[in-house]
C-alpha cells in the first residue's frame, strides 16, 4: 500500500473523513452552485453592493466563455442587510435547502463570526471571506474557513514601520471605530511601532459608526499635539477626517485603512482634499493614470465596461476586490477538475501557488497553503 505524504495526512485530519466521489452537493454535469450572503442593504451597502455585483458578473463572464471544466457557475447571492442573525439563517437555507457546494466570499466580520461555527461543524467550504479581521480566520479552530482580502493588522504594521523610519519624532494619534476594525488597527500599529508605541502614540480615540460627526475626537487629537493620524473606520468617518485635515488650521499627516482607500471615498471627501493622504493597498487603483490605461489593468477595465456598465468607475475599488476574489474561486474550481467534493474544494483552496489574479499590484501575490489561510499579506504604500 502506498503511504500518504505527511502533509496530506495532516490535511485529512483537519478536514475530516474523505467524501465519496458521488458526494458532491451543488454539482451536476452542467453546473456548480455556490452561495454567499452580501449586505446589499444596510449600513455597508455602498461597500458590499459593488463587491457582490462584481462577483456575480465575473461568473457570468466565465459562463459566457463556456464555464469551468464544462460546468457553469451559479452564484446564489442573498442580501443579509448587514444583520448577523439573518446571514446565519440564509446560510443554513443555502446549505440545507439549496444544496450549494460551498459558501464563497460572505461579507463582513459580524456575519462571518455568526456563520463560521455552523459551516465548520458541517464541513462546508467557507472560502475567501470578505473581512480584514484575521482573528476570524483561525485554521486550527476553523479549518474550513479561509480569508480573502488584505489584513487590517498587517496594514497597520506597515504604517507603523513607515512612521518609525520616515517620521521618527512623530506624535501619532489613532482615530478608530469602536469595532473589530479599530481593534485590529490598534494591535497592528502596536506591532509595527514595537517598543516605541507607548512613546509615539499620544492619543487613541474611538468613534461609533452612528456618530453624526468627528468633532470631539478630532479636537482631542489636536489638543494632544498629534501630527500623524492613523484613521481606521467606516468610509464616512474617513472622508470626514480627510476634509478636516484639509480645511482646518491643523494639517496632520493622514494614514487611511485600505477599505476606505478607494476613489469613491476620496471623491466623497473631494479628490483635491485627499492629496497627500497615505494609504497601503494591495489592489490596483484603476482611477490613477498609471493604471487606467495599463495592460496590467486592461482585463478588469474591459470586464467593467462589458459586465458592469451601470457601475462604471464610481466604485471600482470595491468592484475590483470582488473581481480578485472571484478569480481565486474560479482557480480553485479549475484545480478541482471533476472531483468537486467539498473536501477537495477545500484542499484546492489551500493550494493556490504562484497565483497572480488580475487586479493585485504587480509584485504582490495571492498564496495559500495548509498552514497559510491569509492569501494577501503584502501591500504597497
Amino acid at each position: 500500500m502506498k503511504s500518504l505524504p505527511a502533509a496530506a495526512l495532516v490535511a485529512a485530519c483537519l478536514l475530516g473523513p474523505p467524501a465519496g466521489a458521488t458526494e458532491m452537493p451543488g454539482v451536476t454535469a452542467t453546473e456548480i452552485k455556490l452561495g454567499q450572503t452580501m449586505s446589499y442593504s444596510g449600513v455597508a451597502a455602498a461597500i458590499a453592493g459593488p463587491i457582490g455585483a462584481a462577483e456575480q458578473a465575473y461568473f457570468r463572464m466565465i459562463d459566457d466563455q463556456g464555464g469551468i471544466n464544462g460546468r457553469k457557475i451559479v452564484l446564489e447571492s442573498l442580501d443579509d442587510g448587514f444583520n448577523a442573525e439573518k446571514a446565519l439563517a440564509l446560510t443554513k437555507k443555502m446549505v440545507e435547502q439549496d444544496q450549494v457546494a460551498a459558501i464563497f466570499s460572505p461579507f463582513a466580520t459580524p456575519q462571518n463570526v455568526a456563520i463560521e461555527p455552523y459551516l465548520n461543524t458541517h464541513g462546508i467550504p467557507d472560502l475567501f471571506i470578505m473581512t480584514g479581521d484575521d482573528w476570524v480566520i483561525d485554521r486550527k479552530k476553523y479549518p474550513w474557513t479561509i480569508g480573502g482580502v488584505p489584513v487590517f493588522r498587517i496594514e497597520a504594521q506597515i504604517f507603523g514601520r513607515f512612521i518609525l523610519v520616515n517620521m521618527p519624532t512623530a506624535k501619532v494619534g489613532l482615530l478608530r471605530g469602536r469595532d473589530q476594525l479599530g481593534d485590529s488597527y490598534r494591535t497592528g500599529l502596536g506591532q509595527g511601532l514595537g517598543a516605541q508605541y507607548f512613546t509615539m502614540v499620544v492619543k487613541d480615540t474611538q468613534i461609533e459608526e452612528s456618530a453624526s460627526n468627528i468633532d470631539a475626537q478630532w479636537q482631542a487629537l489636536h489638543d494632544a499635539g498629534v501630527n500623524a493620524v492613523v484613521v481606521a473606520a467606516s468610509p464616512r468617518i474617513v472622508a470626514a477626517a480627510i476634509v478636516k485635515a484639509h480645511d482646518g488650521d491643523w494639517h496632520p499627516q493622514l494614514f487611511v485603512d485600505f477599505a476606505s482607500a478607494t476613489s469613491a471615498v476620496m471623491a466623497m471627501a473631494g479628490a483635491d482634499k485627499a492629496v497627500g493622504v497615505i494609504t497601503a493597498n494591495s489592489y490596483l487603483d484603476t482611477s490613477q493614470p498609471q493604471w487606467a490605461n495599463s495592460p496590467v489593468a486592461k482585463p478588469f477595465n474591459d470586464f467593467v465596461t462589458k459586465y458592469l456598465p451601470k457601475q462604471q468607475w464610481k466604485d471600482a475599488g470595491y468592484s475590483l476586490a470582488g473581481y480578485v476574489s472571484a478569480q481565486a474561486m474560479a482557480q480553485v474550481l479549475r484545480q478541482c477538475g471533476d472531483d468537486l467534493t467539498r473536501r477537495n474544494i477545500m484542499l484546492q483552496a489551500t493550494n493556490l501557488k504562484d497565483f497572480h489574479p488580475v487586479g493585485l499590484i504587480p509584485g504582490i501575490t495571492y498564496f495559500t497553503s495548509r498552514t497559510k489561510y491569509l492569501p494577501i499579506v503584502e501591500a504597497a504604500l
